[in-house]
C-alpha cells in the first residue's frame, strides 16, 4: 500500500469512469495506480483486476453512482456484501 501512495503522491487523479479506490484520501482510477506503481501499460491488465488488487492491499474501492454522481457504494477487502 505504502508504494501506491508513493507512485500517487504528486500525480492529479483522472476522471471516475465507474470504479475508484482511495488513496491518500483522494479516488484514483484502479488503472492509474496499477499503471503508476508497476509502470505497465494499461492495456496489459482490467480496471477489475486492478480494483481487486488494490483492495486485497487494503485500499477502499467505491464505484461511480449512476448519473454522474459520486455517491457509490464503497467496499473493502473481504467485504462480501
Amino acid at each position: 500500500m505504502a508504494a501506491a501512495v508513493r507512485a500517487v503522491r504528486n500525480v492529479d487523479p483522472e476522471p471516475i469512469a465507474s470504479h475508484y479506490v482511495v488513496i491518500g484520501g483522494r479516488r484514483f482510477p484502479p488503472k492509474q495506480v496499477i499503471g503508476e506503481v508497476t509502470g505497465l501499460d494499461r492495456a496489459d491488465f482490467t480496471s477489475h483486476q486492478a480494483r481487486r488488487t488494490l483492495m486485497r492491499l487494503g485500499c477502499v474501492a467505491g464505484r461511480r453512482g449512476r448519473g454522474g454522481g459520486e455517491g457509490g457504494r464503497r467496499r473493502r477487502a473481504g467485504d462480501t456484501r
